[in-house]
């Protein structure tokens, strides 16, 4: 950014994003402002001097964090609540009922089950275990989760 101190860096960064966002070149309303390691490679700080930045920006109401997703543009919903492990299971088990994944078939790995429903690996294994408890996968050691047999 400049040879100058860290704490006008930080606030020469807010006041630049400040009239980006007014400006309405960052793509719409809730545009994705990006990660901070993109942040951070863009203005050329570190992540502290950036984050004070964000944060002063997120305290004036004009972006919000998702984590693992980055910072965005606007206030986050408050209907959009993280899915938790009971929802995932539930939609899970609707899905095996339907037949897809197929009684025998594989299905979706801890990773992919969090990525889809953007949560923790945490809550994706606790979403497996609770299909699991409930008869309607099996684990196979070292090759994956599994749809029981007699799941229909």
């Amino acid at each position: 950014m400049g040879s100058q101190s860290p704490r006008d860096t930080y606030r020469q960064i807010a006041d630049t994003l400040r009239a980006e966002i007014s400006d309405s070149s960052l793509s719409g309303e809730h545009g994705r402002l990006g990660s901070e390691a993109e942040l951070s490679d863009r203005f050329r700080v570190a992540r502290n001097t950036l984050r004070r930045a964000l944060n002063e920006l997120a305290r004036d109401g004009l972006i919000y964090s998702v984590p693992t997703k980055g910072w965005f543009v606007g206030r986050p919903t408050t209907d959009a609540k993280p899915a938790d492990q009971t929802a995932i299971a539930a939609e899970l088990a609707r899905e095996i009922q339907d037949g897809h994944p197929a009684p025998g078939e594989k299905l979706a790995t801890a990773p992919q089950i969090a990525r889809r429903y953007g949560v923790t690996m945490y809550i994706a294994r606790q979403a497996l275990i609770t299909l699991s408890a409930k008869g309607l996968i099996e684990s196979h050691h070292g090759k994956g989760w599994f749809v029981c047999e007699s799941s229909k």
